[in-house]
């Protein structure tokens, strides 16, 4: 039977959107050639994150609603436990949480591979094509790709992507000789909030840093 994790506080699905990181990235990029593929990328985030907050975001309205017409309104956290009761809430957590970290990740990805093809005026190029490590260190450096590609935590979160999207959730054996791992029961990958947002906060930094790399080729 396929197991089903979530984390039990409201507040781990809370809003983490980062304006002000938004902002400095359209910076980055407007009046280049990167500005498409950077708009591409930044509005399909922002979708992520607002996907992400809907459990959230449901329950701080209904606690709204119960306070506005309620002289003893419940505290927010009884309308969030009186949520987690339901069986389909809970299966909703637990989905968000995993279709969310796929989304991020993919989203990164793409934008990776698209500000490559564009500085490399490149018709075709796939992360699995055999020269795409020495086309990307020619246009990043060494340095940059490293971090923004082969780092560690960067590398186990294209793997877990690879197994939730193509092989059922369960771990490949690629995965397994990785780390750091995710949690894993009963041969199921376990998706947390929390590794939503750490995903998230890693790779926002990491898309500045490869962006700045970038445009220094493009210059």
């Amino acid at each position: 039977m396929k197991t089903i994790f979530i984390e039990g506080r409201l507040d781990d699905y809370q809003d983490f959107h980062d304006k002000n990181w938004f902002e400095t990235f359209y910076n980055l990029v407007t009046e280049t050639p990167l500005k498409s593929a950077g708009e591409h990328f930044a509005v399909g985030w922002w979708g992520s994150v607002r996907a992400f907050i809907m459990p959230w975001l449901l329950v701080n309205c209904a606690y709204d609603a119960i306070a506005a017409v309620s002289l003893s309104p419940y505290d927010r956290d009884v309308v969030w436990q009186k949520h987690l009761q339901r069986p389909e809430f809970r299966v909703a957590l637990w989905k968000t949480a995993e279709n969310t970290f796929v989304s991020i990740y993919y989203a990164y990805e793409d934008y990776f591979v698209q500000v490559l093809k564009i500085l490399g005026k490149l018709d075709s190029l796939r992360t699995t094509d055999r020269d795409f490590k020495a086309r990307a260190k020619t246009i990043i450096g060494e340095e940059a790709l490293n971090r923004c590609w082969y780092d560690n935590r960067i590398d186990v979160a294209r793997e877990i992507r690879h197994a939730i999207t193509h092989n059922g959730g369960r771990p490949t054996s690629n995965l397994l000789s990785k780390k750091p791992l995710p949690r894993i029961e009963n041969g199921d990958i376990l998706i947390s909030a929390t590794d939503v947002r750490q995903l998230y906060e890693l790779l926002k930094e990491r898309v500045i840093e490869f962006t700045q790399s970038a445009l220094r080729y493009e210059t």
